[in-house]
């Protein structure tokens, strides 16, 4: 990866600006992804959901979106591929699950509280063929197995 593309995406995870705020967003082609995590962020729980579910803390949402900025815009430097827009759902445990799934397989990627900064993620295509699974570490290179698969399951074809 180019030092002026880390040096990029490395102030897009710093960023102050929030979720959904296109004018502050250097990377307004993927707008579309702050788009949807910042409509799960500002989706309410009826009573009796808060009872049963944590709050899904401020730091969260960050790594979200620091995982989206970071792997979409490396997709989209190097293969020219906008991501799909992947589900987003909240867990009770306080914790974000992404999730691309579509004809080709599925990608999960989950985003918790931990202070490590790392998030855990699954893929495989339909009939759990190929499977990988782990963690990524946000503050690393990136992870190009991981980038490789989202692509993959992106590719128009």
């Amino acid at each position: 990866m180019s030092t002026l593309l880390q040096i990029g995406l490395r102030q897009a995870t710093v960023s102050n600006s929030p979720v959904g705020d296109a004018a502050l967003n250097p990377f307004s082609d993927i707008q579309y992804l702050f788009d949807v995590l910042g409509s799960a962020k500002n989706t309410a729980f009826d009573e009796d959901d808060v009872v049963l579910t944590q709050t899904v803390q401020e730091s969260v949402w960050q790594l979200a979106k620091d995982f989206l900025t970071i792997y979409a815009n490396w997709i989209k430097v190097h293969y020219d591929i906008l991501i799909e827009t992947p589900n987003i759902s909240v867990l009770p445990n306080g914790s974000v699950d992404i999730l691309w799934y579509n004809k080709k397989g599925k990608m999960l990627i989950n985003v918790d509280d931990a202070s490590d900064r790392k998030v855990h993620y699954y893929s495989d295509f339909h009939n759990k063929k190929n499977p990988i699974k782990g963690n990524v570490d946000l503050d690393s290179e990136i992870e190009e197995s991981l980038a490789f698969r989202l692509k993959k399951l992106n590719e128009n074809g």
